[in-house]
């Protein structure tokens, strides 16, 4: 029997088939929350209002379902038959969230991973890890979400995001102060300027983390230089930043929106707070390109971003920074987010993080959030579990003198809270024992860190209040052996930081390779031909490179066009234009002086390139795979990009001038297009180099 519900928020009348009483809905116009004032029993009723002042949006089949459906939370409408969309369109749509949920799911999986202490530190190495996850209780699966809100919370929820942004007030909102729990009072946590929407919210406490062994790494002296110039331009540093809080808002309407969401959809706001005043203008000279904007009654800086950054002073010691649009509503933000669970902030800590969704079943247990296939059994049981029945979470961080750690859950009610206790205690002794087997296999110079893990651990504090779970952890004086083991990072890092960076400008390097490959392609479809290695004039005389002649083929037309074709290089028109390299032409692991390049083509009898020959597709008997085009050569012959100078191939000399030939090996694009790394040590290289010898090629 359908009846028709009010929206306690923007007023709009739905007609629903039989909503449960109490149960909270969402309506379809203004997206918010609400509950049901009633239910009418009995024969539908008749509306004393015109039959105008409410939307069925389109019947009770918009909603989707059949008559048993529960409209505790009202699908999206549904396409008519007609306008379903088919086939790889509509795989798509279907596929595009994926990226959200997996990101949602990091969120969800990871506050659980943190009620787990060593979870992620236990799942290798474990001869009793079972490779089939325990299932779920009955009765956990069973355990749905609370009830908890009422008329009162969905009218609070009205009053700071109805119809878009809140009334901008002198003081706190009825509203808003009923929003604030004493919890949220202690947590140190200020949550004015936030979206209204906020459903995860990351307090960092700066002045406290500074304070502990973190505040080492600004002693080093590139960090210390740095910091000096930013003081200097702006009046204040690092050690005048109170504090940071990020809000995030709209997560769990994109993941139900079931399409990537826009900018606007996840309205993000983070609110600086520091003990000394800042002025715009000094700020404004620290941000590259910022611009004062004035907007009505806000002034703020416009940062040249896509889409535009904005900061603003809400004070002098207040800056409020996010997307144009959200800054220049947050004046109006200075009630908290209602839909805030303040309660599961996690006490004092300098670090701490809150995700409270407005929709916890379509996050934690939304059907694309998977747990890994396998772990170990205590802790896999207690991820399952925490996805079954949370409806929020929080972690809290302390990393000053001390360290410890808080985490927080709440539950679908008591008896699920209570469950989860008895799973963390669990994990924690199968996290403890696997600890143990695997401390004799871990370096002597970790004694410390094994040490503070040891503490930590013995300090486990596991209890449930109502229908919250908490676990808490602490390690005195942790903080200050931490800072006698950070000096011992940099040693432990720098290898494997110089071999990471390495790998990355290679690869960006072979990426760069390929772009020339592609684009002296693109030249023989227009020409029929390679370019010349060099151009020259009727007289003869060098002009330019092959690589100027390249650029209209690498996305470098406007560059091109301002090069005098009929003139050296050198020219007073174009060596100016030698500052202008693309980075495609650029070394990333070679210092060499501006404008220089290590890419150059082998010119030579039988090569890719001959100086006055014109070379086509046809000429590379070898094979196109089998044949060297381009080539990476030592630094010492680097040449300015634009200069007709390339790497002279010699079929009777040596090989001399390649990059690290004897070694690592030198980087050479091949006429088909494919890079590798070669080294004379893997045998002769120089029938790569002919493009019609006939010579037989071992590789």
């Amino acid at each position: 029997m359908a009846e028709i519900v009010q929206c306690s928020n923007c007023g709009k009348k739905l007609k629903l088939k039989a909503p449960a009483a109490g149960k909270k809905l969402r309506c379809p116009g203004c997206k918010e929350p609400f509950v049901p004032a009633g239910k009418s029993s009995g024969a539908r009723k008749k509306s004393s209002h015109p039959a105008s002042d409410f939307d069925d949006y389109g019947a009770d089949d918009d909603f989707g379902g059949d008559g048993d459906d529960d409209y505790g939370a009202p699908s999206r409408p549904r396409r008519s038959a007609g306008k379903q969309k088919k086939g790889k369109e509509g795989a798509t749509k279907k596929q595009s969230k994926t990226p959200l949920i997996a990101g949602i799911a990091i969120v969800g999986i990871g506050l659980a991973g943190g009620l787990v202490y060593m979870l992620v530190s236990s799942n290798t190495g474990d001869s009793t890890a079972s490779s089939d996850p325990p299932a779920v209780d009955a009765a956990e699966a069973d355990v749905a979400s609370p009830d908890t809100d009422t008329d009162s919370a969905a009218d609070t929820e009205s009053a700071t995001a109805s119809a878009g942004v809140p009334q901008a007030t002198g003081g706190v909102s009825p509203a808003a102060a009923n929003s604030v729990s004493p919890a949220a009072a202690n947590s140190g946590v200020e949550l004015a300027w936030l979206p209204p929407t906020s459903e995860a919210v990351v307090s960092i406490d700066i002045g406290r983390l500074l304070g502990g062994p973190l505040g080492q790494l600004l002693q080093n002296p590139m960090v210390e230089s740095q910091i000096e110039k930013f003081t200097m331009q702006t009046g204040f540093g690092p050690g005048d930043v109170q504090s940071v809080t990020l809000g995030v808002g709209g997560i769990s309407d994109a993941v139900n929106a079931g399409r990537p969401p826009k900018p606007e959809d996840l309205p993000i706001i983070a609110v600086v707070r520091v003990t000394t005043s800042v002025e715009l203008s000094k700020l404004q000279s620290a941000i590259p390109g910022a611009e004062s904007v004035t907007d009505g009654q806000v002034t703020f800086l416009r940062v040249p971003q896509e889409p535009p950054v904005a900061v603003w002073l809400a004070d002098s010691t207040t800056a409020v920074i996010g997307s144009e649009e959200m800054v220049k509503k947050s004046a109006a933000f200075t009630t908290p987010p209602a839909g805030i669970d303040a309660e599961l902030f996690a006490g004092d800590s300098a670090i701490q993080v809150l995700f409270s969704p407005s929709d916890p079943d379509g996050i934690f247990r939304h059907p694309e959030v998977k747990l890994p296939p396998f772990g170990p059994p205590a802790a896999m049981a207690l991820a399952n579990h925490f996805l079954a029945t949370a409806n929020g979470a929080s972690l809290g961080v302390d990393l000053t003198d001390d360290i410890a750690f808080s985490m927080a859950a709440r539950c679908g009610d008591a008896a699920a809270a209570q469950r989860m206790v008895e799973l963390l205690k669990a994990s924690a002794e199968e996290s403890k024992a696997q600890a143990e087997q695997q401390a004799d296999q871990l370096p002597a110079m970790l004694a410390p860190l094994i040490a503070i893990n040891k503490t930590l651990t013995d300090s486990q504090k596991i209890e449930a209040t109502g229908d919250i779970c908490k676990i808490s952890m602490a390690a005195p004086d942790g903080g200050k052996q931490l800072g006698m083991f950070i000096p011992m990072i940099p040693m432990m890092i720098a290898p494997a930081m110089q071999q990471a960076r390495f790998a990355a400008q290679s690869t960006q390097e072979k990426n760069n390779l390929k772009i020339m490959s592609i684009g002296l392609h693109n030249f023989n479809d227009v020409y029929g031909r390679f370019p010349k290695s060099t151009s020259r004039n009727e007289a003869g005389d060098a002009l330019l490179s092959w690589r100027v002649h390249l650029l209209p083929f690498v996305g470098h037309e406007d560059l091109y066009n301002q090069f005098a074709l009929e003139e050296p290089w050198d020219s007073p028109a174009n060596r100016p234009l030698a500052d202008q390299m693309p980075d495609i032409f650029r070394s990333k692991t070679d210092v060499l002086d501006p404008g220089h390049t290590v890419y150059q083509v082998p010119v030579g009898p039988g090569a890719a390139f001959e100086d006055e020959t014109e070379i086509r597709m046809r000429d590379f008997t070898d094979g196109t795979s089998n044949t060297i085009m381009i080539v990476e050569v030592a630094p010492d012959r680097a040449v300015i990009w634009t200069q007709p100078a390339d790497y002279t191939f010699d079929p009777e000399g040596s090989l001399d001038g390649l990059e690290r030939i004897g070694e690592d090996g030198f980087k050479a694009a091949f006429v088909d297009g494919h890079v590798e790394t070669l080294s004379e040590v893997k045998g002769d290289l120089k029938p790569l180099f002919t493009r019609n010898g006939g010579e037989v090629i071992n590789r």
